[in-house]
This record gives structure tokens, sequence and C-alpha cells, in this order.
């Protein structure tokens, strides 16, 4: 699996998040993950920005992105961040 997608999903993302964070359906999320096909390098360029992000979560977010739309809201807030 793709180290980006892998530390995602641990923070609690889920494919949808996944995509709205860095541009691409939820589909083609579930694609990378299982092995249909490679992101391109504007995306893949998406993932770095979008990996540092990541790993600015703190482990009280962690535990309020539990709730859905807690997650939705810091996935918005940090989609900025990885255009």
């Amino acid at each position: 699996m793709i180290p980006f997608l892998k530390k995602a999903r641990a923070a609690g993302l889920t494919n949808r998040d996944i995509g709205k964070l860095i541009g691409v359906s939820a589909q083609t999320v579930s694609n990378w993950r299982d092995g249909v096909y490679d992101p391109s390098r504007r995306t893949t360029a998406a993932m770095e920005r979008a990996d540092k992000v990541l790993d600015t979560i703190t482990p009280e977010q962690r535990n309020r992105m539990r709730n859905g739309k807690a997650r939705r809201a810091w996935v918005g807030q940090h989609r900025e961040q990885t255009e």
C-alpha cells in the first residue's frame, strides 16, 4: 500500500476524506489501494503535501476525528494546504 494512504487510514480518514484532501474521487483512492493503477505525478505531489499535514495531527485531534462531522471539518480546513 502507498505509505501516504496507510498513514491517512491510520489517522481515521476514509477514502472519501483522502480524496477530498488531495483532489481526487474516493474511487480513485480505492483503485490505488487495490493496486489497479498508480497515482499521477500531480497527485503524488499532493500526497506529499498532505503527508506533511497528517504529521501535524495531535492525539486529541485524532480522537475528535472519529466523529464524521469533525473529520470532514478537519479535511475542509486542510484542503488548501495540499493544493
